[in-house]
């Protein structure tokens, strides 16, 4: 409000000069707005950043993990646990410099499945057992053969067949990330077939 045209006159001895004008240009100070649609995120994932437009004016990004860009917008791809964190962004537009103003990224990390079973070799009627790994609030999928599923860490097939035989796969979400998944290998053997018996059931005693 304060833009426009100053005007001067000076009085002396009771002489008015005439009046000498200077215009002066206030420019607002650029306001930045920084926002992203990715808050939260699995890594491996794309972070992305965006700017408030403002014609005319220039960009300045910063954040964690060395991050630094001019770009209004941005994204960083394959992203790390190490990207977590604060980035600050400041516009700058007809040479005013805006208070820098934050967006918070948090990268999870992906949980690993590491199954092991105690039973990877068993006689068929045994118990088969299959232990995840312990990762505090996550959730776990299994399966395997002859149809076999759980959604429990630690899991157990009683009175096991050869059709129990296989690979059993683990699964493991933990804050929204899913693991790659992870197997073991059990082997339900089958008992051995008792052959029949036949042959004279009397005889004589060779000397």
């Amino acid at each position: 409000a304060n833009s426009g045209t100053y005007s001067l006159t000076i009085t002396e001895n009771g002489c008015v000069s005439l009046p000498q004008t200077v215009d002066v240009v206030v420019y607002p100070t650029p306001v930045a707005s920084p926002t992203t649609s990715t808050p939260v995120i699995c890594e491996g994932g794309t972070i992305l950043l965006e700017g408030n437009t403002i014609v005319g004016a220039t960009y300045a990004w910063t954040g964690p993990n060395g991050f630094s860009s001019i770009n209004e917008d941005e994204s960083i791809t394959s992203s790390t646990p190490a990207n977590s964190g604060t980035y600050s962004l400041t516009v700058t537009n007809n040479g005013c410099v805006s208070s820098p103003v934050t967006v918070n990224v948090t990268v999870n990390p992906t949980p690993i499945a590491s199954p092991t079973t105690s039973t990877p070799v068993i006689c068929e009627g045994s118990t088969i057992l299959l232990e995840g790994n312990t990762i505090l609030g996550a959730t776990y999928a299994w399966s395997g053969p002859n149809g076999f599923s759980s959604v429990n860490e630690d899991e157990s097939i009683a009175s096991s067949t050869t059709a129990n035989s296989g690979t059993y796969t683990l699964i493991v979400t933990e804050n929204g990330c899913v693991s790659a998944p992870a197997s073991v290998s059990v082997t339900v053997n089958s008992y051995p077939t008792i052959p029949s018996v036949s042959g004279d059931n009397e005889m004589c005693q060779f000397a």
